[in-house]
């Protein structure tokens, strides 16, 4: 019955018009009348004479058609053995979905304010009125004008496809960010569902992407730009914050496995790769006349197609030069890609050179 009620639904939501389908059908006689055919408690918008239907030869899809789910609103009504829990249920989705916009949005958006990752929005990422407390009341209130702005649109079905495109959009990233996490086996990412499959991830979040492009495509079209706009200028800034993502954790699973590959090949003349060791120590501490030329050596014999590794070693308790080791590998650093040379940066704390 279920798929039945399925079918005739999606039959209508063209526009199909069912009294077009009977002028056509040469068993329909002037006895027959609504009630004949269509559901019980179905009320007929022309009257029991066959004689009317005979006139209606326009293709629904024009103001004189009834039907359909681009037309009646009432369809799951109409289907449903209970149709006030249809109603209920749209209350309690609405209520729900209000409280999440309201509360917890304005939260979310007030961190990623304090990240500072786009420009002109700050302000908001303060707590209260003057910046005392936790509490998003900038956020609140910025929400509550942008969802009284489409709420004065006045008309449901216009605001309904960008809506639910949005919470289609963040759907689709929620589960091809899970699936991106699963993918690169990060330690932070374990996931207490039992039945979870990175792969079921993956199909929901296309599920998400295509429906989108069937409720409305200029809508979808538009959501797909501006998210790929934001991520792109996110990349393109790069800000200084480590967020422990999924790429970061994904280019450590590369890595390693090239690593293990690596490991495996047998050496040969034609692969020959230079690897270096170089202690010139901090370069800003040092004379500039000594330790840049030794970098920059060792940097042109490498060519880019070979690896250097620049060490220094921090005399003394390791307890009291941790923190002063992780500022020196910080520093060198910046300095190689302040110099555009490429290498990698170590500092080993010893109690003498010798150990």
């Amino acid at each position: 019955m279920a798929w039945l009620i399925s079918f005739v639904m999606v039959r209508e939501a063209p526009g199909i018009c069912l009294f077009n389908q009977f002028y056509f059908n040469s068993s329909l006689t002037a006895n027959t009348t609504c009630a004949t055919f269509m559901p019980p408690n179905f009320t007929c918008p022309i009257g029991e004479d066959v004689a009317l239907w005979r006139n209606i030869s326009a293709p629904c899809g024009r103001e004189d058609c009834l039907f359909g789910l681009l037309e009646n609103t009432q369809m799951i009504r109409l289907s449903s053995a209970t149709g006030f829990l249809v109603t209920a249920g749209i209350f309690s989705a609405t209520l729900s979905s209000a409280l999440t916009s309201l509360i917890s949005a304005p939260k979310i958006f007030q961190r990623v304010c304090r990240d500072r990752i786009f420009p002109f929005i700050h302000i908001f990422g303060v707590g209260g009125w003057t910046g005392k407390g936790s509490e998003p009341i900038r956020g609140y209130f910025l929400t509550y004008f942008i969802a009284l702005a489409f709420i004065l649109i006045g008309s449901l079905n216009e605001i309904a496809p960008i809506i639910s495109n949005f919470f289609l959009a963040s759907y689709l990233l929620i589960n091809y960010a899970t699936f991106t996490a699963d993918l690169s086996d990060s330690p932070g990412w374990r996931p207490s569902f039992r039945f979870y499959n990175k792969w079921v991830s993956l199909i929901a979040s296309l599920l998400c992407l295509l429906i989108m492009f069937f409720i409305q495509w200029q809508t979808a079209l538009v959501t797909v730009v501006l998210i790929l706009l934001l991520y792109k200028y996110v990349d393109f800034r790069k800000p200084n914050i480590n967020w422990g993502s999924s790429t970061q954790a994904y280019r450590h699973r590369t890595a390693i496995v090239n690593l293990y590959k690596l490991e495996k090949l047998p050496e040969h003349v034609k692969n020959f790769r230079p690897q270096m060791l170089v202690l010139p120590g901090d370069p800003d501490t040092r004379d500039l006349s000594q330790t840049p030329d030794l970098v920059y050596l060792a940097a042109h014999i490498i060519r880019s197609i070979g690896v250097n590794v620049y060490g220094q070693v921090l005399t003394g308790e390791f307890e009291t030069n941790c923190q002063t080791a992780g500022e020196i590998e910080q520093n060198q650093r910046e300095w190689l890609v302040k110099n555009k040379l490429r290498g990698f940066c170590n500092v080993v704390i010893a109690d003498d050179y010798n150990q």
